[in-house]
């Protein structure tokens, strides 16, 4: 970007000293071409200068909201490109911390034994089995609809321990088959959630939501967010059907490899 616009204001300041030289070229005009090529290298100084500062931001220091447009289309290029390469892992809901809630109250002398009896027969049985129902198609769907890089899978306790290059234990294949951790050793590594967007105070969108190793959600014009289900789906709904979880992979997964190939280019 920023050779376009230096070779840009470069033609232009050369085109207008050939006018200037020429001998029927009037004197008024040959004024107001002087004025022109004024115009011109103030414009390529302030334009060089934009593109200057147009570097790939420093994550750390800079916060996405401050991030220009073309800082954003940058980043958006690494990442496809280090996804590409690296390592997708989708985090599997365990409904850990709900059902540490549950146990909690069980160990709690104070809760009766009408209570205790009905957590431990329905409540917490009832959460395992809807996490792992919704697990389930989720890695059907991704087995069968992605291809854009390696995807792996892990439930989503297990983070702590990918975020801080711990021992993994829980890595393992769409077929359930365990993984060493040498599987994603030197790799740039993604993590995708099925989780809510907020789309403003009101509303909230499930979806597949994408994000770096230490779960900071990526950016557009990344397609950082495929919503599941179509029109007619509640956006909030909790539960997705195997036919709209395959229908939100596949498109997730021809919007990233659309975004490859336009980067490419």
């Amino acid at each position: 970007m920023s050779f376009k616009i230096h070779n840009l204001a470069k033609t232009l300041l050369v085109q207008s000293n050939h006018l200037l030289k020429c001998s029927d070229f009037s004197n008024y005009n040959q004024n107001n071409m002087k004025l022109i090529n004024t115009f011109t290298l103030l414009a390529l100084c302030l334009f060089s200068n934009i593109a200057y500062n147009q570097e790939l931001p420093d994550i750390i220091n800079v916060t996405p909201e401050n991030f220009t447009l073309n800082q954003r289309n940058m980043l958006g290029r690494k990442h496809i490109k280090e996804l590409k390469e690296g390592v997708l892992i989708f985090r599997l809901k365990t409904n850990d911390k709900a059902l540490k809630k549950l146990q909690s109250i069980l160990d709690n002398p104070k809760t009766n034994d009408s209570s205790k009896q009905r957590i431990r027969e329905r409540t917490m049985p009832d959460l395992k089995a809807s996490a792992e129902t919704q697990n389930n198609k989720l890695k059907s769907a991704f087995a069968e609809a992605y291809d854009f890089s390696a995807v792996y899978f892990m439930p989503d306790t297990c983070t702590y321990s990918l975020q801080n290059d711990l021992p993994l234990t829980c890595l393992s294949d769409a077929e359930g088959n365990p993984l060493a951790a040498d599987a994603i050793k030197h790799k740039n590594i993604f993590i995708v959630d099925f989780s809510e967007l907020e789309n403003d105070k009101t509303s909230r969108i499930k979806g597949l939501i994408i994000s770096d190793k230490n779960t900071n959600r990526l950016m557009p014009p990344f397609p950082y967010f495929q919503r599941s289900g179509g029109v007619f789906v509640k956006l909030s709904s909790n539960t997705i059907t195997p036919k709209d979880a395959l229908k939100m992979v596949t498109r997730w997964n021809s919007r990233l490899h659309n975004f490859f190939e336009e980067e490419k280019q």
